[in-house]
């Protein structure tokens, strides 16, 4: 939480240490996603824990921000493979259209973030 808003702003650049980081923090989602459906919820004082209404709840609700983190996330690794795989070739390692990609990935996390 620390580290964000300064990887926001490009104060910190980024290195493998955040490649990894950032693997782990996909990871998460992913599962974050998964068991979102799964998840009860309270409606009218009481747990409501019936799978197609929970599911539903969440997809009126949260889904559309998770599965865009999601997405940027994949989008954003398919993106430094692609870049990692140019220097591995002998090219020079771009990764400038990843980066306003990624601002806009993390500022969705922080939006997530702070409903928790």
């Amino acid at each position: 939480l620390t580290m964000l808003p300064l990887q926001l702003s490009e104060l910190v650049p980024e290195l493998k240490t955040f490649f990894v980081i950032d693997a782990v923090l996909f990871v998460f989602w992913c599962f974050d996603l998964a068991l979102q459906f799964f998840t009860g919820y309270y409606e009218d004082g009481v747990v409501e824990m019936r799978l197609f209404k929970v599911a539903s709840m969440y997809v009126k609700s949260w889904f559309l921000v998770d599965a865009c983190i999601v997405i940027s996330d994949l989008v954003y690794f398919s993106m430094i493979v692609e870049a990692f795989d140019d220097a591995a070739d002998g090219g020079e390692p771009s990764t400038s259209g990843a980066t306003g990609f990624v601002r806009i990935s993390r500022s969705m996390r922080m939006l997530r973030l702070m409903r928790l």
